[in-house]
């Protein structure tokens, strides 16, 4: 039997300084919302910033922004 202590994938360091997390372990309690005005405060004060939404049941980041049916794109013009 193997002993090694591997993990199946490697991460590596996140180009981010620093990362906000809100979580919560029920449903329906503006999770997202928060999230959003979370980040678009801090872009408003010059900080780049990146929204990840991970809602199994479907994001409601897209929504929230007006940005149902938005193609994504890159800066360097790949999709």
């Amino acid at each position: 039997m193997n002993n090694q202590n591997t993990a199946p994938f490697s991460l590596e360091k996140s180009p981010a300084d620093k990362s906000i997390l809100v979580l919560s372990g029920k449903g329906g309690v503006g999770k997202s919302t928060v999230a959003a005005n979370l980040a678009i405060s801090l872009s408003l004060q010059g900080y780049s910033t990146g929204l990840l939404d991970t809602d199994f049941h479907g994001p409601s980041i897209p929504k929230l922004l007006g940005m149902e049916g938005t193609k994504l794109s890159s800066s360097d013009g790949k999709s």
